[in-house]
């Protein structure tokens, strides 16, 4: 992509894209953990989160505009 192209130092170029997803797993996971005290208006931090974790699906050809929606209401409720 365009990171590789401009030489960007990103995670997976320096560590690999498996382990740069396993890592983003974790930090959601610690994420969704520090906020589990808190209500409903942690909800946008917690959809970065999930859009963080799940950005390829929104970016892939195959997901339509009515997945991304039923995501976002799924991290809402």
């Amino acid at each position: 992509g365009m990171d590789q192209h401009l030489e960007k130092s990103t995670y997976p170029a320096l560590i690999g894209l498996d382990a740069a997803r396993q890592r983003a797993r974790e930090l959601h996971t610690e994420a969704m953990d520090s906020l589990s005290g808190f209500d409903q208006r942690a909800d946008p931090l917690r959809w970065i989160s999930n859009y963080i974790i799940e950005r390829e699906r929104y970016f892939h050809p195959t997901t339509s505009p009515s997945d991304c929606a039923a995501d976002i209401t799924r991290v809402q409720s």
